[in-house]
């Protein structure tokens, strides 16, 4: 087996994939928390760039709240449109044709008129609404919430 020198150190292959592997899980592309709340404070919240523990450190706890299997349109701006904001048979203004399926967590800000979605913990859509479309919006979350199995109902 062949061992690979680093700065005088000798590693056997396997741990290079073990030191790259590691290496990896810090690269999420996120800047730092406190970077992101600063993001938050200063009120931006750029898509891609907060994640979802930044959020609620600096906003609290959301109005409603939904974690649900979500197909995403993506656009030309970087932001993603879930399917359930987008009319039946149309296609969503500025779609770059591509599309992203997975669990995502929404988070509704009824004093604030914001509802927020994240895919695997990244910001990915947030969109203005009045008060009264996301107390409806709510409203539905918490009825579809009553018709989960424990295994759908098990937040991330």
């Amino acid at each position: 087996m062949t061992r690979q020198r680093l700065h005088g150190l000798r590693l056997h292959p396997i741990c290079w994939v073990m030191v790259l592997s590691v290496g990896c899980l810090g690269c999420s592309g996120l800047p730092s928390m406190s970077e992101q709340r600063r993001l938050i404070v200063e009120g931006g919240l750029p898509v891609h760039k907060v994640s979802r523990q930044a959020v609620l450190f600096e906003w609290g706890p959301p109005t409603y709240q939904s974690v649900q299997p979500t197909q995403f349109f993506v656009l030309s701006d970087a932001s993603w449109m879930p399917h359930f904001r987008v009319k039946v048979g149309e296609s969503p203004p500025n779609w770059d044709l591509s599309t992203v399926y997975g669990d995502a967590i929404f988070l509704a800000y009824e004093e604030r008129e914001t509802v927020l979605g994240f895919y695997q913990e990244r910001l990915v859509y947030r969109e203005s609404l009045g008060r009264d479309h996301i107390r409806a919006m709510g409203k539905i979350w918490q009825r579809e919430a009553l018709f989960k199995t424990r295994l759908e109902s098990s937040a991330p």
